[in-house]
């Protein structure tokens, strides 16, 4: 919906995007997100969810292809908490990407290539990465975030639901930056339910979210000032 909004109504959008990016963002700055994802966030949470989920498969694998599944996950943690000193080892399977990946962590020096000082969107990509090669998920079709997809599913139904009733008196109306204010802020909402900060089941779960509040709650069009140049 978003992306189709962006399509339509560029216009609305002054500025565009910049010839030259800035340089990325990388995990040796303590203190910074990228520096807690690498440095505690993966090894203190995502790992541990992963591994509860995934208990049965890991003990008793339905694949021999998995036999040391769980060996390897230990290894891969061992690597990610030896941070500056943990080498970003190549990928070994079968997938589709291979020659992507390849070339990706080719091009990063060998002093770099380490779970800090590598960009860190390339670790947090190559973190799920090696993952889905450990649980050889392009040999197999094993999904080890099937547990948490289907509880953030169940759980966001009711405003899921909502919001999709909501779709056909928001596409008719002729208010385009209602439309696109609206759909931004859901886009925003959604990407709040990644399962790394908010895993279903939580507690404090407060993706089930009304969609009065989805879109109503916070005016993000008093955040974006139109004299300035924004990248979506």
């Amino acid at each position: 919906l978003v992306v189709n909004m962006l399509n339509n109504y560029s216009p609305l959008l002054p500025g565009r995007l910049p010839s030259i990016l800035p340089p990325p963002l990388r995990s040796n700055i303590p203190g910074t997100w990228a520096y807690d994802t690498m440095s505690s966030r993966i090894s203190n949470d995502i790992f541990p969810r992963l591994i509860k989920d995934n208990e049965i498969e890991l003990t008793r694998p339905t694949s021999s292809l998995r036999s040391e599944c769980l060996l390897q996950l230990n290894d891969l943690k061992s690597n990610l908490d030896s941070g500056k000193y943990g080498y970003l080892l190549g990928i070994n399977d079968s997938g589709p990407d291979i020659d992507y990946w390849s070339q990706t962590l080719n091009a990063i020096p060998d002093n770099e290539r380490n779970w800090l000082d590598a960009p860190w969107i390339i670790t947090e990509f190559y973190f799920y990465r090696k993952i889905n090669e450990i649980f050889k998920y392009f040999d197999t079709g094993y999904d080890m975030f099937i547990p948490q997809k289907f509880s953030g599913l169940v759980s966001a139904m009711t405003s899921i639901n909502d919001i999709c009733n909501r779709l056909p008196s928001l596409l008719d109306t002729a208010n385009q930056n209602e439309i696109l204010t609206i759909g931004i802020q859901t886009s925003l909402w959604g990407n709040k339910i990644d399962l790394s900060l908010w895993p279903a089941n939580k507690a404090s779960d407060s993706t089930n979210e009304s969609s009065d509040n989805i879109a109503g709650k916070i005016s993000y069009g008093n955040l974006l000032d139109s004299s300035k140049k924004y990248i979506l």
